[in-house]
């Protein structure tokens, strides 16, 4: 059984690669801590951890099943080991992946899954990055964040901004999912503009409360 590595081809089939289903999702790049207690998933993990292998972190539906499209995934670091076999561990999406068919043998989920990269000969419009990019900037500010470095903002794709921020699972999805760039783009310029929206409203109702309700003279 191969290693699923982070250099394994687009397109080419990898077998009885481990799921983990979970009612969350991760992008490319973006970092979260899992708490490992189940011992089909301890089962997942130590496999990962001793082949140095990636697993699939997949959106679960409400019965439990994966869903079709999810984020190959490493363990960064393992954070924690309780004496009863529980541990916390950190992770980071690395690339998107196709659920093709789901497997067995193994006491925890696999699937055969396809590494999945962009559709060829469809460059991100620049005049859509800019305007995302723009957004983004102004949800940061909105929710108080540490602002991002004008050249930093700049060299973000549409995963990278959406990875800084606390986006809503089925957009976070939507994303994955999309094999154009310039459709993850204006599909986060439209999420950034009504999350800065809903900040500002918050803001100001919060201002109101300090003040009994009414406008500060």
């Amino acid at each position: 059984m191969p290693p699923a590595s982070n250099d394994h081809p687009a397109g080419t089939p990898i077998e009885n690669f481990p799921l983990f289903p979970l009612e969350t999702v991760l992008l490319p790049g973006e970092r979260t801590i899992l708490h490992i207690f189940e011992q089909r998933y301890r089962d997942l993990t130590s496999r990962c951890i001793e082949n140095d292998e990636l697993f699939g972190m997949v959106f679960a539906n409400e019965d439990g099943s994966p869903r079709e499209f999810g984020c190959a995934t490493a363990i960064e670091d393992v954070l924690e080991r309780y004496e009863d076999g529980r541990m916390n561990v950190l992770v980071e999406g690395r690339w998107p992946v196709r659920l093709i068919d789901e497997t067995d043998g193994f006491s925890y989920p696999t699937a055969t899954v396809e590494r999945l990269t962009d559709a060829p000969g469809v460059p991100a419009d620049s005049g859509q990055a800019t305007l995302t990019q723009k957004a983004f900037a102004q949800l940061v500010e909105s929710l108080a964040m540490e602002r991002i470095d004008e050249d930093q903002l700049l060299r973000m794709n549409a995963f990278a901004m959406a990875a800084h921020v606390n986006l809503d699972d089925n957009d976070k999805q939507a994303l994955l999912e999309t094999r154009e760039e310039g459709d993850r783009l204006s599909l986060l310029e439209r999420v950034f503009a009504e999350a800065a929206e809903q900040a500002a409203i918050a803001r100001r109702l919060s201002g109101l409360a300090q003040t009994n309700g009414h406008a500060p003279r």
